[in-house]
């Protein structure tokens, strides 16, 4: 999942991402050499071997820090600078909603009378999107991620990197598209204060779509609208999330789109 215009920085993420940590090898030769002397060398002796050791560690730490991170400044122009603006302001109003989930899995349910008369059965998961930078990665911008399962889309202002545990991919803006629908979801958790029940059904239903009354405890549930949002690339970025709160995800649709004209205006 790599954009021809991103193969260098993503060839540099990944090969320093590799690069083993030397300081875990520093401290256990440390406690070793502590645990052997200890009952060869006078007590001052031991104090020095750890304070040697310790600074050894921390020299070490921070030099593993330096052997791993990339560094990503920016130097933004001031025609480029409120694009980026706009998609930061868009990214905060998504993310003020009072849930999100990524939809890790859907399948079609084949007797929905067991299941509140859903025709799919959704997994997904509870996720926060926060303004934080990627792991072992040093720069001078704000940058909103989105955690999609194994992934974190990180979006940076010329491009958006992938973060899986195996590796790191880049999707350009030009190339990344968004597809934004509503959907009515049968909530069987709690109902987010900025969600909009539209009906409500039961846990078990009839052919009718009443309750079934040979079920005992067979509450009533919400149906909610929510939004959802599917990311995907030609370069085979697919993933979706919902949104509690419907309407806030189409002015992050279009900063994102700006961003790629912009950039594309500039090619």
């Amino acid at each position: 999942m790599v954009d021809s215009s991103s193969q260098a920085l993503v060839d540099e993420l990944n090969t320093k991402r590799k690069r083993l940590r030397l300081w875990p090898f520093v401290a256990a030769l440390t406690v070793g050499a502590f645990v052997l002397s200890a009952k060869q060398l006078p007590p001052w002796a031991l104090l020095t071997l750890l304070i040697i050791g310790g600074l050894l560690i921390a020299v070490t730490y921070y030099w593993d820090l330096l052997r791993k991170t990339t560094v990503m400044l920016y130097d933004i122009e001031s025609e480029f600078a409120g694009v980026v603006e706009q998609l930061h302001t868009a990214f905060d109003g998504v993310r003020s909603c009072r849930a999100t989930w990524h939809l890790q899995a859907q399948g079609k349910v084949h007797d929905r009378k067991y299941h509140a008369g859903a025709s799919h059965l959704v997994t997904r998961s509870s996720i926060a999107l926060g303004l934080q930078n990627p792991p072992f990665v040093k720069t001078n911008v704000a940058t909103p991620s989105i955690p999609v399962g194994r992934q974190t889309l990180y979006f940076f202002p010329d491009k958006v990197l992938v973060f899986e545990a195996n590796g790191v991919g880049a999707v350009s803006y030009e190339n990344l598209r968004i597809d934004i629908s509503t959907t009515n979801f049968i909530e069987d958790g709690a109902v987010p204060k900025d969600s909009e029940i539209v009906s409500r059904t039961w846990k078990f239903v009839n052919k009718k779509g009443g309750p079934d009354r040979r079920f005992k405890n067979n509450r009533e549930l919400p149906v909610v609208r929510y939004e959802e949002v599917q990311f995907s690339s030609n370069t085979g970025l697919l993933e979706r999330i919902q949104i509690s709160c419907v309407g806030r995800t189409s002015s992050l649709a279009q900063a994102i789109g700006r961003i790629g004209r912009a950039k594309g205006e500039r090619q």
